[in-house]
C-alpha cells in the first residue's frame, strides 16, 4: 500500500503515544516512547523519547526521526527532523 501525505493535525492529538527511532537505530531495536505535547503550526512537540529505564533520550538537532502513532484501528509512520529542544 502507498503512502499518502496528510496533516499531522488530523491524525494525531495532545497525549497520543509515539514510538520514536533515531537514524542510528539498529533494525530490529525498539524505538523510544514519547507523547504528543503540541502541535504548533508546523512544528510537533514532542515529550522527550525515555528508554526502557526511563532514561530521558536527547537527539542531535538536525537527527532524522523515524515515527510511529497508533490511530483508530491503524498505525502512522512519519519522517522528521529534530529542529531543537529545551
Amino acid at each position: 500500500m502507498a503512502g499518502e501525505l496528510v496533516d499531522a493535525r488530523s491524525i494525531l492529538s495532545i497525549g497520543q503515544r509515539l514510538e520514536i527511532f533515531f537514524e542510528n537505530t539498529e533494525e530490529g531495536t525498539s524505538g523510544y516512547t514519547s507523547r504528543v505535547e503540541d502541535i504548533v503550526g508546523d512544528d510537533l512537540i514532542v515529550a522527550m523519547p525515555l528508554d526502557e529505564r526511563l532514561v530521558p533520550i536527547i537527539p542531535r538537532v538536525g537527527e532524522n526521526l523515524y515515527v510511529l502513532a497508533g490511530g483508530d484501528g491503524c498505525h502512522y509512520r512519519f519522517f522528521s527532523v529534530h529542529r531543537g529542544h529545551g
